[in-house]
């Protein structure tokens, strides 16, 4: 069965790295693997996706695009581009929310309304109630992000994980792996 993961956020948030290292979970558990980036405007702060399609099944044929309402799991690591972007989660899916908020100059300067974590969660629960909204340390958000998929999804070990950073990260890595560990173990909803 082929899985889908699509994530988003803005430019600097790790979003790249997040999906290389799930990327590399998957083929470490035996999986055929597809990824995807789009990084448009991502040196300036603009939106940022990654899609990883994975399968362990020998037979499965699948290209490297989720279609709209395809995505398992959704990984949100700013509200505004997980709000935009909803209707690519499929019906019951899994959606792991950072409660990160970067609004746009353009809002601040008008003083706009921008979404909160309360505001974006209630925009997917008629989508799904299998919705997880954390906030996550300053430091290696991304790494957070990937110890709460990991700690929700039953394809990917904490061990195998913990060794893929320790040997990805040369700086940083007892912050990436603290991290990682902090967003493991979340309890909340």
């Amino acid at each position: 069965m082929v899985e889908s993961i699509f994530i988003t956020g803005l430019g600097g948030q790790g979003i790249v790295t997040l999906a290389s290292l799930i990327t590399d979970l998957a083929a470490d558990s035996g999986c055929r693997v597809s990824l995807f980036n789009a990084k448009g405007m991502a040196q300036r702060g603009g939106r940022v996706t990654a899609e990883i399609r994975y399968s362990g099944g020998k037979d499965d044929f699948f290209g490297p695009r989720i279609g709209i309402g395809e995505a398992d799991v959704m990984i949100g690591m700013e509200l505004g581009e997980a709000a935009s972007l909803q209707a690519m989660l499929r019906p019951q899916g899994l959606l792991l929310l950072a409660d990160v908020a970067l609004a746009p100059a353009e809002v601040a300067l008008k003083k706009q309304a921008y979404p909160d974590g309360a505001q974006v969660r209630g925009l997917f629960e008629d989508r799904t109630k299998r919705i997880v909204c954390a906030p996550p340390p300053a430091r290696a958000r991304n790494l957070f992000m990937l110890g709460l998929l990991v700690s929700r999804t039953e394809r990917f070990s904490a061990e195998n994980a913990e060794a893929l950073i320790a040997r990805r990260l040369t700086k940083g890595r007892e912050a990436g792996l603290e991290s990682f560990r902090q967003g493991y173990a979340y309890d909340g909803v």
